[in-house]
């Protein structure tokens, strides 16, 4: 090999003192793919028949570079983003849940009703307002409201309970936290060791657009749903917050080698993350299915950003069910789906029926599908 080396050198060498530099060049270039097509030919087929897949990624990651520059530049937040795709389609179905139906419009008007509210509690830039908060269309309005004023939002697992929510609401020294009316006894039970200064108000899913009831409640803490529905939407403007590349949310870890951890996602983090999804296979005329809690990064940031960023329609389900998942899809006419870990296996353990064919789903993506599924 080595002898064979010296030889290629040599006769380079002797090929550019006597024909010069671009035949020498086109010479070496020559040798080099006949040496790979002799020595490693295996190699050559695959990266032949990968060519269209990495020319396709190649596109993709500049038009994510694209993407993100432009906010650079403009220095916007996921509510100054979110804005520019309400102005593109206001009437647009944004999210649908049960029977509901929120258009873009109206998903920004509740944030800005969020914003309005909170700016009265004198929440201010760069203070923390956690959310305990089941699933529904209100769930993204609410910490689009609170960016909009420069706070930063920790999204906490519905499922904690004792001393994972003290630490959840602790660590990330929240001024305010947000929690839905049916978790209200697991707050109850750790009010006494949370910080006195935390102000805590309860908040009650109420169909958009409702009529207003006042009812009489004996819980001890504030209705922010009530606060909301007596609150016109403030004007648009541009969020005072610290920009694109500022704190947006907190998400935590699933706290499985210990307590959960609170990771820093940031507006450029966001855009990131849903645009590398979208750019490679979908459409801002695709309709999402989301059965994932939002309080993670999969649904909450990845299947909501598709609609926040890009202005897809997203399905947004209570819990995830096995057996409602492709009578869900041709409910609302769905043609991409989020899954994550074994998601898919227990959509295949189920009966076979004929909604697992008369759907429109034409993609679906996620993470932790095992090979045994994914080739069945």
């Amino acid at each position: 090999m080595l002898g064979l080396g010296a030889a290629v050198i040599a006769v380079i060498a002797a090929s550019y003192l006597c024909f010069g530099f671009l035949f020498t060049v086109t010479l070496f270039i020559i040798l080099s793919v006949v040496y790979a097509l002799v020595f490693h030919w295996s190699w050559c087929v695959i990266a032949f028949k990968t060519i269209p897949r990495d020319l396709h990624a190649l596109i993709c990651y500049i038009k994510i570079l694209l993407l993100t520059r432009r906010y650079t530049k403009k220095n916007w937040t996921m509510p100054d983003i979110f804005h520019y795709t309400v102005e593109k389609h206001p009437d647009k179905p944004c999210f649908f849940y049960q029977d509901e139906v929120w258009t873009f419009k109206e998903v920004e008007d509740y944030s800005l009703r969020v914003t309005s509210v909170l700016r009265a509690l004198e929440i201010r830039k760069g203070q923390v307002v956690g959310m305990l908060v089941s699933n529904c269309p209100q769930f993204p309005a609410l910490w689009l409201g609170n960016a909009r004023l420069g706070a930063i939002t920790p999204l906490i697992n519905t499922n904690q309970r004792g001393s994972a929510l003290l630490h959840s609401i602790t660590i990330a020294s929240c001024d305010v936290l947000i929690f839905s009316e049916e978790f209200e006894p697991a707050i109850k039970a750790i009010q006494s060791e949370l910080s006195p200064r935390l102000k805590l108000y309860k908040f009650s899913h109420r169909q958009l657009n409702s009529k207003i009831v006042t009812k009489q409640d004996e819980s001890p803490f504030t209705d922010f749903t009530s606060l909301l529905e007596y609150t016109p939407p403030g004007p648009w403007q541009l969020a005072d917050a610290e920009g694109f590349s500022g704190k947006l949310l907190y998400i935590y870890t699933s706290g499985t080698t210990g307590l959960p951890k609170a990771a820093v996602i940031s507006n450029a983090r966001v855009t990131f993350m849903t645009a590398g999804v979208h750019v490679w296979r979908m459409n801002k005329r695709d309709v999402i299915y989301c059965p994932l809690p939002l309080y993670h990064t999969a649904g909450g940031v990845i299947s909501v950003g598709q609609a926040l960023l890009f202005g897809c329609s997203v399905i947004i389900k209570s819990k995830f069910s096995a057996s409602q998942f492709f009578p869900d899809c041709i409910k609302y006419k769905a043609t991409v789906a989020h899954y994550i870990g074994e998601m898919c296996r227990y959509i295949l353990a189920t009966p076979p029926s004929a909604s697992d064919t008369k759907h429109q789903v034409r993609l679906i993506f996620g993470n932790g599908l095992r090979p045994q599924v994914m080739y069945i």
